[in-house]
């Protein structure tokens, strides 16, 4: 026993020596620059710095440092005064490099005006970035080659990249959390709030207003798989280019709760996805775009996203496609909304053309559209919509589809709600609704179907006294992006044709009783609902057996 006795007390003695050398370094009081300070510290020290303009730039030279101000970043500056970047982190930083609640502001470099982080992920908490300027990419920050920073509660505001890309961030081969923070009066070429090349960034609630660039007003995504969760994006604005909101291409972003109003573009007012892209957009909202073609929302060449749960309302187009334009883009469009928008052009809901590069079938299950200016839907070029148990103004062929005032509570005042007795409760398919295969209402069952509507509300609702017009079991889906709520059901699985939770047996026989064409009306077993029974639908049925937990 003793002689285990000594290494512990050393390795105790080691802990106290150690916490004893993390030190305090006051600015200006032991030190007049904040670099100076740098210099002399070490690893576990903290740089206190007061109140001040500090005409300086900073390199945080690897050590693992907090550098934080006392009083925040109204009162404590640091000013590089044109003379390259005001903050630099590119020698392995990691979280416990902390730079808290400071003004960065007066950055002129090439690349990363405000700070540069190569290879680097620091802990950025409480800063404002303000009016730095570069030639290249990241006005007011640029994360390099691996660097994931943590970026919260901060402020980009008035950075420019105006012949580059990433006004506010430009990430490069990176992927940084960005949380709680606002992006406003950006300006570049590309990207004026965010640009993302080829990085899987996390950005969740954040504000983009007012930010501008050729393409991509408040945020480009090219390459990478980006989430971006509970975000508004307004006021921003493409000038001559796509993406007022948000410009993609060659990415699989997911974008969910997010809401897209008041942005311009030449095309894709709120939102533009273009060639390579297959993305996932969910619970948000697009409303009075502007753009010259697809004023909510634009699908350029052979994409195929997915949009759930979404209203398109207000939107305009001075040419084609007030809601969404698909030019050889093929978007799968579940349970959304589509209503008030506008296009002299044709189209004020949705309008399809093969365009150069891809198809042009878009698929539309369990929508609303209604009172849009003009025709719901176009197709043009040899473009082919399906729509299936959908409510569509002046009438679509497809099964379930119907034409029928949907009885919003109040459009004029943006209320899309359902009204009590509304033809659309209750009409839809259960099997058009996507499965949630991504969680969104954490509970850890992956194989039910989306569970939520926009509002947030169980998705399944049911009513004993409706005779389910609809085709579901045992519930049945409303049309449109909001359910009418009845008395909440449990999950629904997909492909559960007898709806006891499982896969098996009994769903199988129901299937093979169903084979071939289905019968005008509700077809459970078609659960591709393309009007027939058959080998897909097995193969689905296999594919999904078993119990859903």
């Amino acid at each position: 026993m003793p002689h285990l006795i000594m290494p512990l007390l050393a390795a105790a003695a080691a802990s106290v020596l150690s916490t004893a050398a993390a030190d305090i370094l006051h600015v200006p009081g032991d030190f007049p620059t904040i670099q100076e300070a740098i210099d002399a510290a070490v690893d576990g020290d903290e740089v206190e710095v007061h109140p001040g303009t500090y005409n300086e730039a900073i390199d945080f030279l690897g050590k693992a440092i907090r550098v934080y101000s006392t009083d925040g970043p109204d009162v404590t500056i640091i000013d590089a005064q044109q003379t390259g970047t005001v903050v630099t982190c590119s020698s392995g930083e990691g979280p416990d490099s902390m730079l808290e609640g400071f003004t960065i502001t007066g950055g002129d470099a090439s690349s990363g005006g405000g700070m540069y982080n190569f290879n680097s992920s620091p802990t950025i908490t409480n800063c404002t970035f303000s009016d730095n300027y570069v030639l290249g990419s990241g006005g007011g920050m640029y994360n390099k080659l691996g660097s994931n920073p943590l970026v919260n509660n901060c402020t980009f505001s008035g950075n420019s990249a105006d012949s580059g890309v990433g006004g506010g961030i430009f990430n490069f081969c990176s992927s940084p959390t960005v949380t709680n923070c606002t992006f406003s009066g950006n300006t570049a070429n590309w990207g004026g709030g965010i640009f993302n090349y080829y990085s899987s960034s996390t950005v969740t609630n954040c504000t983009f207003s007012g930010n501008s660039a050729a393409t991509g007003g408040g945020m480009v995504n090219g390459g990478g798989n980006p989430t971006v969760i509970d975000c508004t994006f307004s006021g921003n604005s493409a000038v001559g280019g796509g993406g007022g909101g948000m410009y993609n291409e060659d990415s699989s972003p997911t974008v969910i709760d997010c809401t897209f109003s008041g942005n311009s573009a030449f095309y894709g007012g709120g939102m533009s996805n273009r060639e390579a892209t297959s993305m996932t957009v969910t619970n948000c909202t697009f409303s009075r775009n502007t753009a010259q073609s697809g004023g909510g929302m634009v699908n350029i060449g052979s994409i195929m996203p997915m949009i759930t749960n979404c209203t398109f309302t207000g939107n305009s187009a001075a040419g084609v496609g007030g809601g969404i334009l698909n030019s050889g883009g093929s978007p799968t469009v579940t349970n959304c909304t589509f209503s008030a928008n506008t296009a002299p052009g044709g189209g004020s809901g949705m309008y399809s053309t093969i365009g150069c590069c891809g198809n042009g079938a878009p698929i539309v299950h369990n929508c609303i559209l209604w009172d849009n200016d003009g025709d719901e839907i176009v197709d043009v070029n040899g473009a082919a919509t399906t729509a299936s148990y959908s409510n569509v103004q002046g009438g679509w062929p497809g099964i379930g589809n119907i034409d029928a005032d949907p009885l919003f509570v109040d459009p004029d005042n943006d209320d899309f709600h359902l009204s009590s007795g509304s033809p659309c409760i209750d009409a839809g398919n259960n099997w058009g609704v996507p499965i949630d295969e991504n969680d969104n209402d954490e509970d850890g069952v992956l194989c039910e179907l989306f569970p939520v509507d926009l509002d947030g509300n169980p998705r399944f609702n049911a009513d004993e006294a409706d005779f389910d017009p609809g085709c579901g079991v045992p519930v049945v889906v409303d049309m449109g992006a909001y359910e009418y709520q009845f008395d909440p059901a449990d999950q629904v699985t997909f492909a559960d044709l007898n709806g006891d939770g499982a896969v098996g047996v009994k769903d199988l026989l129901g299937l093979l009783g169903s084979w071939g064409p289905c019968a005008k009306g509700c077809c459970l077993a078609d659960l591709d609902i393309d009007g027939a029974v058959g080998v897909t639908d097995l193969l689905i049925i296999l594919g999904n057996w078993g119990p859903c937990p």
